[in-house]
């Protein structure tokens, strides 16, 4: 019987494929060339985040929480969403989010999905208001597998009891660690090897007949 139900952010719950991005597309760069450093482990996650909130500053040096806010506030649910998380309380299952995005996107999806628990990227703010250049650190985007099984520890349940859904190569790790990996319109062939299941639908409710 699972218990508990673990969901990728970007792309599985919200239509936007990267809160990053979707900061990124609001100020017409992008960070391909720091993603590639990443992926092939030249650079770290804290230094990753510097160089994305760079490209942000150089674009609006006096960059702040209310802009992040109002950037990401205009980033759409995936249909039914709702009306999933309905299902999965009413079955009795707990909720996690394990995100590599940005927080302040987390917080709205937990206030308006009433999930159980979130674990997300920050950004660091000055008594100002405004972007240091630092990010908060709190999921490895290659190390999602470790917060996964903190999550489990936190509810006291075990892998044979958990759920994860996600959409790309960062998610497969969260597989590893669960009974049942959905892969959720998946981007790419690292995540499609590593499901159980391979779901390629607009409608989030299509997971309902894996919950019990």
């Amino acid at each position: 019987m699972h218990r508990l139900i673990i969901f990728d952010m970007d792309g599985v719950l919200t239509k936007a494929g990267s809160s990053w991005v979707a900061v990124h597309d609001h100020f017409g760069v992008n960070n391909e060339t720091a993603l590639r450093l990443y992926l092939e482990r030249k650079i770290d996650d804290m230094e990753f985040m510097r160089r994305d909130i760079a490209l942000w500053k150089a674009k609006k040096p006096d960059i702040g929480q209310r802009d992040i806010e109002e950037i990401l506030h205009r980033v759409d649910f995936n249909p039914n969403v709702k009306r999933l998380f309905e299902e999965i309380r009413r079955r009795g299952l707990k909720t996690a989010v394990i995100s590599g995005g940005i927080d302040t996107l987390a917080r709205k999806v937990q206030n308006a999905l009433v999930c159980d628990f979130i674990a997300a990227n920050g950004l660091e703010y000055g008594p100002d208001g405004r972007l240091t250049g630092e990010g908060v650190l709190r999921v490895p985007v290659l190390g999602k597998d470790q917060v996964v099984r903190a999550v489990q520890k936190k509810f006291g349940m075990t892998k044979d009891e958990t759920i994860s859904v996600g959409n790309s190569l960062v998610d497969a790790r969260m597989f590893l660690e669960s009974d049942l990996g959905i892969a959720f319109n998946p981007e790419d062939d690292t995540v499609r090897k590593a499901a159980s299941v391979i779901i390629e639908s607009d409608d989030l409710l299509e997971l309902v007949r894996y919950l019990d």
